[in-house]
């Protein structure tokens, strides 16, 4: 027999002659006697990864050793028992982990949290103006604004009350500070275009507008606006670029296509104006108002008889639809057949009573009849 091989006495398991623990109990190899070769050792003998020449430990850091691993073992089994128990996360075992915590009489109360130099004016001034009172807002959102003098939202809101309030020109004069301090805030600048349209400055309204356009391009309502703007002050051109752009981002909204026909019929592109207003019908034929947009551009372009066409396949539809006997006179009128112009205005005036112009129209009737009769 070999000198390298030691027997176990309590289980038997063979073990290298130079260990002085057993590898599968951990007992002591001490007065043992050496009897088999290397080669027939039981593989569960030895050790997991440790090498056959490896120098023999201690006694007291191998069993400090194994105390570790068992504690580590049950620690880790009772750990994962624990983790998958459903009432884990409920009910922790007292002291193990979690603090104690301070009795129910003697706990800190939680506070709210304190709000910043202003931030309650703010907020009742809002409150008010939400509710109208825009005269008792605005000495709210004033006293906000000059515990934070730099605060760009405390300014809009002011500036928003002032003008509501009629203060227009000191409303006017907070946008423009607002937007100095927040460049960045689409809504102070499209509502600072908005209350210098009110106020009738459209060059200054044009210039706040195309900040907000730049910083949300596809706000449908603000390119409509600007667009709005720039027909009404003569620049048909750049309404007709926002529209289409817009016209792009929603189509088939049949409001807005209306609205870039009636720019390019303004900047003079009558060809695609009656392209875009026959668009719309040939969807919804009962569109009066786009209706008589197209009669319009046919009679600028030359096109009398299929002007008056127009209307006339309108009421084949609908016979009741006032606009279009209105819409119908005035054309009759300009290419001179007076007597159905008149009959066209008496129908609008018998359909709509109380339309602003109803009783004009009605005299306008009477007037070309009495023209008629006096020939």
């Amino acid at each position: 027999m070999s000198e390298n091989v030691r027997a176990c006495a309590h289980c038997g398991a063979r073990n290298k002659a130079t260990w002085e623990f057993c590898a599968r109990c951990g007992e002591t190899l001490d007065g043992e006697q050496a009897g088999f070769g290397a080669d027939d050792l039981e593989t569960e003998a030895e050790p997991t990864g440790v090498e056959a020449d490896e120098p023999a430990a201690s006694s007291g850091a191998v069993l400090r050793q194994l105390a570790l691993l068992a504690l580590v073992l049950v620690g880790g089994a009772v750990s994962w028992q624990w983790m998958r128990s459903p009432t884990a996360a409920a009910a922790p075992a007292p002291g193990f982990v979690t603090l104690p915590t301070l009795p129910a009489a003697t706990a800190r109360p939680v506070l709210p949290t304190p709000k910043g130099p202003g931030e309650e004016d703010f907020e009742e001034g809002r409150a008010l103006l939400a509710r109208g009172e825009a005269a008792e807002a605005a000495q709210l959102l004033e006293r906000a604004v000059a515990a934070a003098p730099e605060n760009g939202q405390f300014r809009g809101l002011y500036a928003q009350a002032l003008t509501a309030g009629g203060a227009v020109e000191e409303g006017l004069a907070q946008y423009e500070a607002a937007v100095r301090l927040d460049p960045a805030s689409f809504t102070m600048a499209s509502q600072f275009g908005r209350a210098l349209s009110r106020a009738g400055r459209p060059e200054e309204a044009a210039a706040a507008y195309e900040a907000a356009v730049a910083l949300q391009p596809r706000d449908e309502a603000v390119v409509r606006e600007l667009a709005d703007l720039y027909t009404r002050s003569g620049r048909a051109d750049r309404s007709v670029e926002l529209l289409s752009r817009a016209v792009e981002m929603r189509p088939g909204d049949a409001a807005l296509e209306q609205q870039l026909g009636h720019a390019l019929q303004t900047s003079g592109n009558l060809d695609q104006a009656a392209v875009v207003y026959r668009g719309i019908l040939e969807r919804m034929p009962h569109a009066h108002l786009t209706r008589g947009l197209l009669a319009e551009t046919l009679f600028e372009q030359g096109q009398p008889d299929e002007a008056i066409g127009v209307f006339r396949s309108g009421l084949e539809r609908n016979a009741a639809a006032p606009l279009l006997h209105r819409g119908l006179g005035s054309l009759l009128e300009r290419t001179g057949k007076v007597a159905e112009a008149a009959a066209a205005y008496r129908e609008y005036a018998r359909l709509a009573p109380a339309a602003p112009d109803a009783a004009s129209l009605q005299e306008r009737a009477d007037l070309l009849e009495k023209r008629i009769a006096s020939r």
